[in-house]
């Protein structure tokens, strides 16, 4: 079963919103799959089955300091902040735990860097990691149909939650000193792809090493009619200092956008670039922009 542990008094409710128990935080609900689509919730109260989904939210209606614990066996990152839904999907057979949270308590739990290095290079990943989640929400529609918009995981975006949180506070900071920011290029959300290393050019979206290896070298000086702000920039910040370009596509760099190591060396002691410099040194004609 999933167990479910909180930091403070939480709400059960079904998937239509009504209230099932209001529980203290000193205990714990366990939701395991019953039969028939339903889910089983017990242990902090009487036994009872739910249709489908079962909610989990601060009984103060504060939930932006609410932490559930979902105790997740085989992870080190199971505490998320903010409101949660354990949802049976038919079309999968699987049960989702779905975190709803704000944009911005999104970007702390950002699992893509852990913040300790340059505070410039931190604020360019909390900006383009909230810039894509703002992206996928406006945008994507394929997991809508379990109920959700982003995953928690390279399909979509790394987020680990609280735990991440929590062991890396510099992603915190360098998101609050971001607070709202989003690429735009024009009145269009621009998808803001990254990856580690160049071979000294970035490429345009359409001659991305997508997936892997493709021998093409028109890309220099061209722009991308898919993509305007992703084109082709010399770079001779993120050029890894050993693999062909061949090697650097085996190993998952697509060369789109920014390079994160590019990043790090213009934000370090050498350059002291600040992060919109780098941002729009990576993504052409771009603008930043506070949403929210």
């Amino acid at each position: 079963p999933f167990k479910i542990e909180a930091n403070k008094d939480y709400v059960i409710k079904d998937k239509d919103g009504e209230k099932i128990a209001e529980v203290s935080k000193s205990k714990t609900t366990k939701v395991k799959y019953d039969d028939d689509k339903k889910l089983l919730i017990y242990g902090s109260i009487s036994k009872k089955k739910v249709s489908k989904e079962v909610r989990f939210e601060a009984k103060d209606g504060n939930n932006s300091n609410l932490i559930l614990d979902v105790n997740r066996p085989s992870s080190s990152y199971d505490a998320y902040r903010g409101k949660i839904k354990l949802k049976y999907n038919s079309t999968d057979g699987n049960i989702w735990v779905i975190n709803t949270l704000p944009m911005e308590q999104y970007t702390w739990g950002m699992g893509e860097t852990t913040g300790t290095g340059p505070i410039e290079h931190t604020k360019v990943m909390t900006s383009i990691f909230r810039t894509y989640g703002y992206w996928y929400k406006k945008n994507a529609t394929k997991y809508l149909k379990y109920g959700f918009t982003l995953r928690s995981d390279s399909g979509s975006q790394i987020y680990r939650g609280y735990d991440w949180e929590k062991k890396y506070p510099n992603i915190k900071k360098a998101a609050t000193k971001t607070k709202g920011i989003i690429v735009k290029y024009d009145d269009e959300v621009a998808l803001t792809p990254y990856c580690s290393w160049s071979d000294g050019y970035t490429r345009r979206y359409e001659d991305g090493h997508w997936g892997g290896y493709k021998d093409k070298d028109n890309y220099k000086g061209k722009k991308s009619s898919t993509y305007p702000w992703l084109d082709s920039v010399k770079d001779p910040y993120g050029k890894h200092s050993s693999y062909s370009t061949k090697k650097l596509a085996g190993s998952g760099n697509h060369m789109v956008g920014l390079i994160a190591n590019g990043s790090v060396k213009l934000a370090g002691s050498k350059y002291k670039k600040k992060y919109d410099w780098i941002l729009k040194y990576y993504y052409d004609n771009i603008s930043l922009k506070t949403m929210y």
